[in-house]
């Protein structure tokens, strides 16, 4: 008789402290959950960088946005040197936010870098861009001339090294 009471008063408690620990495993899930803010960053995110031509000159005056976390912008103008900052507040950024740079310079660009917000360098963030210049796409009027510009060229050679 005895060991069916310990064996009851086993099983009971058992389910009273299961039961424990399912509501309190429910409540600190709830409370973590709640306690967390809309973005996790501790301090300051400052994100700069310099901005070069394809030969590696800085570019001033160049106008900069910076996008974190895909709705977050600041933009500034690079200065003497080409350099370009912008600080983020706590509320703006978390760890692993994605980073966008986007530079103009007069009617040139957009030149674009990517970066993260990685935790490791502690809220700041450098991303150079540098600007490359291509051969305009056919198609477009500035590929046309250029199309137009090269087919001259070739035309006056032939006519000009032409035996007479």
């Amino acid at each position: 008789m005895a060991l069916r009471i310990t064996h009851r008063r086993n099983r009971r408690l058992m389910i009273v402290l299961a039961f424990e620990l399912s509501v309190l495993l429910a409540l600190g899930v709830v409370i973590d959950q709640g306690s967390q803010p809309a973005r996790s960053g501790i301090g300051d995110l400052l994100v700069y960088g310099y901005v070069t031509d394809n030969m590696g000159d800085p570019v001033d005056g160049a106008d900069v946005t910076v996008v974190v976390g895909g709705t977050e912008t600041l933009t500034c103008t690079t200065a003497d040197g080409g350099q370009y900052q912008v600080t983020f507040a706590p509320s703006q950024w978390d760890d692993w936010d994605t980073i966008v740079v986007t530079v103009y310079f007069n009617s040139i660009g957009p030149a674009v870098e990517n970066g993260v917000v990685d935790p490791i360098y502690f809220g700041q963030i450098q991303i150079d861009v540098q600007f490359t210049f291509e051969i305009p796409e056919f198609g477009s009027v500035m590929g046309s001339i250029v199309a137009i510009a090269a087919v001259a060229a070739v035309a006056v050679l032939f006519i000009w090294k032409r035996p007479r």
